[in-house]
């Protein structure tokens, strides 16, 4: 019995300290490509962020996260083709990030129908 209430104790301390976090933000994705995106993932701080498809001109539902401001890597399926992003500079790095404020990560096409990116915060 004495197990339980100490699990219970654990687990109800751990929600309360995440939802009481104060480096957290919310992030979606945007397709601004004329195709779907496919099985679009996020590694973001170790976690992983599944957002499934996205069709053309869509975003997808919020994620939230934690202690983080850098991507390790986006992955999604394009035309037929995987592409992995990683990021070698500062274009997700969010130094003035807004606590519990909603970014967004945009995926377009540069004139080279070349995958592009942006993430820029929600108004």
């Amino acid at each position: 019995m004495k197990k339980i209430i100490l699990a219970i104790g654990l687990i109800t301390t751990f929600f309360y300290s995440c939802e009481d976090d104060p480096t957290t933000a919310y992030l979606n994705v945007k397709n601004e490509t004329t195709l779907p995106l496919e099985g679009v993932t996020i590694y973001l701080g170790g976690i992983v962020h599944n957002y499934g498809k996205i069709d053309s001109g869509k975003t997808s539902g919020l994620f939230l996260f934690y202690n983080t401001f850098v991507a390790d890597s986006i992955v999604f399926e394009y035309d037929n083709e995987v592409t992995i992003f990683r990021p070698n500079n500062g274009l997700f790095q969010w130094p003035a990030m807004e606590i519990g404020a909603t970014y967004t990560y945009t995926i377009g096409l540069d004139q080279n129908n070349e995958p592009k990116y942006e993430v820029g915060k929600v108004n």
